[in-house]
């Protein structure tokens, strides 16, 4: 095995530093004819400043390697290796990995945001995550994660049972961070155009770009799944797929996406990271044992697909 490792970036790195001297220099340490600073700006200012700081002073020290020992995982706390006669399973819940035994105790974790920086960073984290499950296919473990998926379904639904049989349902995240964009573009727009030194041009560009907000806003996405079939819906759309019809599942770069193919259609859509928290667990751990009792691979994709969804529009009221 070919060992692969992600440390902190020099960009990474760089770019903390940047903003962190920027704000010293523009907000907490004027020039003298700036004059008083609202005390509420300097506050602000230096509260951010502070958790740059701390940020940098984590993320200087992650590592995440993968080699014929098993899993390393490094933070400021602490270096543990996993070894792979402990690992069970990995589980990807969108914002955090975790490395499970065979009991469903977790062994390490790490989060996606880690290594979010660069192409170069997300597409080793899920070579990491590829390699990692296909090693525990090697190692006759992969039949051993089904059956947990399975099982860990079986307790959620009889703690928490479908609602009159209609499966389960998740909403994104998009309207929220919709509103926000449309919110922020708009008051650029306004306070650039009211400043001394207003800038019609610099106010249409923060206009233009509240549009995407509106874009977001209206993608809001409904996703619900049962054991029959996964639908969709949105402003755009409705659309349904049958799990008869599912011949693989793929879950996309840091969970942002989910690829169900079905030869001559598919179905794509945002992924847990994308999800709001309401669902999202039982949801994630619902497809993964529908996925185990159907003998369908619940694969990591270094590749997320940029295509959209195909023949699976939903025309029925």
């Amino acid at each position: 095995m070919t060992p692969i490792e992600i440390r902190p970036s020099f960009l990474q790195i760089f770019l903390w530093i940047f903003f962190l001297l920027a704000i010293i220099y523009f907000e907490i340490w004027p020039p003298a004819n700036n004059g008083n600073r609202d005390i509420f700006r300097l506050m602000l200012s230096g509260g951010f400043s502070l958790w740059l700081v701390l940020r940098l002073w984590h993320e200087t020290k992650l590592l995440l390697r993968v080699d014929e020992n098993g899993v390393t995982v490094q933070t400021r706390r602490q270096r543990q290796l996993v070894k792979w006669s402990q690992i069970a399973s990995l589980e990807n819940s969108g914002e955090m990995y975790f490395l499970r035994d065979k009991d469903g105790k977790t062994l390490a974790f790490w989060e996606t945001n880690w290594f979010n920086w660069s192409g170069t960073q997300r597409r080793k984290l899920d070579e990491i995550a590829c390699l990692i499950q296909q090693k525990l296919r090697d190692l006759g473990r992969a039949d051993t994660e089904a059956q947990r998926a399975i099982e860990r379904w079986e307790q959620v639904q009889g703690a928490r049972p479908f609602n009159n049989g209609q499966g389960l349902e998740v909403k994104t995240n998009y309207a929220s961070l919709g509103w926000f964009f449309f919110a922020f573009c708009v008051l650029s727009a306004v306070f650039s155009f009211q400043t001394r030194t207003g800038n019609l041009t610099i106010s249409a560009f923060f206009a233009v770009f509240s549009l995407l907000g509106i874009y977001l806003v209206l993608a809001e996405t409904t996703f619900s799944a049962d054991s029959v079939c996964l639908r969709t819906r949105s402003f755009f759309g409705k659309s349904r797929l049958n799990w008869d019809e599912v011949q693989k599942v793929e879950i996309g770069r840091g969970g942002q996406s989910l690829f169900f193919d079905a030869g001559q259609k598919r179905l794509v859509l945002g992924g847990p990271a994308t999800w709001r928290k309401r669902n999202r667990a039982e949801m994630m751990t619902f497809l993964k044992a529908e996925c185990a009792q159907r003998n369908l691979e619940w694969r990591f994709t270094v590749a997320t697909p940029f295509f959209g969804s195909k023949n699976v529009r939903d025309n029925s009221l």
